[in-house]
């Protein structure tokens, strides 16, 4: 799980890291009843929200407190110090129930959620809207593939989209994937997003790849709009706090 884009602060404004805490809304996770927690303790992607952080900013020698919302692009861009190549691989049993694995290769045949997040993000405490500590939070911008495969074997790693690709082209599964954008936006990013997948298959990896190198490439663009979401979340072991509302990554 780890690391990606480099970071220029600008001269007129120094940010520092967040010092307060991101409050999870309950509209996005109503439908949570199946999310599973890494019992490895890592970061579990879920449905993107606006991150409403309090973050601590430098501006003419003086320490000042402000939400993330408030930052203009450049600013949020510069702030997002942390770069994150992660991925997250659950198993989905007969109910549907979600069940983490804590590393990247199928210990049966089955169905698997594979999903690779490549991220500018910080890390933030998370609170629920009483307040109560849940754990931490990936806070940033990023892009997303979410690969649905089912396997035809055990011993297939499901590590990187390449790997997907070669034991796709072996027919040791079959799937569907979809790329998403999340916290960016622009006319050229719109256009160069490839979308759903119906099937896994050379073609349609290469499509996502190029596609997402492209957006890539767009990040630090003066016309790219970008917006703290969270990303991901690391819970405590044991809390009283609402987690109703967090959803697993969706396809």
């Amino acid at each position: 799980m780890k690391k990606l884009l480099p970071i220029i602060v600008i001269s007129t404004l120094t940010l520092s890291a967040c010092t307060t805490t991101s409050t999870i809304t309950k509209s996005t996770l109503s439908q949570a009843s199946n999310f599973a927690f890494d019992p490895s303790g890592g970061f579990i992607p879920v449905e993107p929200e606006n991150a409403r952080s309090m973050i601590e900013i430098v501006r003419n020698g003086e320490i000042q407190t402000v939400d993330i919302r408030t930052l203009s692009y450049s600013e949020l861009r510069d702030h997002l110090t942390n770069s994150d190549q992660n991925v997250s691989i659950s198993k989905i049993d007969t109910s549907g129930e979600l069940s983490y694995l804590t590393g990247t290769i199928t210990g049966e045949k089955g169905r698997y959620i594979a999903v690779l997040d490549f991220s500018n993000y910080i890390i933030d405490s998370l609170v629920d809207a009483d307040k109560k500590n849940l754990g931490d939070a990936k806070i940033g911008i990023g892009l997303r593939l979410i690969a649905d495969v089912n396997t035809r074997k055990r011993g297939i790693n499901l590590g990187s989209i390449l790997k997907i690709g070669l034991a796709a082209s072996r027919q040791e599964l079959t799937g569907r994937m979809s790329v998403k954008v999340i916290g960016l936006t622009s006319g050229e990013i719109i256009n160069l997003l490839p979308g759903n997948f119906s099937s896994i298959n050379e073609t349609a990896i290469q499509s996502a790849l190029e596609g997402m190198a492209a957006i890539k490439s767009k990040i630090y663009e003066e016309d790219t709009k970008v917006s703290a979401k969270i990303l991901s979340v690391k819970l405590l072991p044991v809390t009283d706090g609402d987690t109703s509302h967090l959803q697993p990554a969706k396809l």
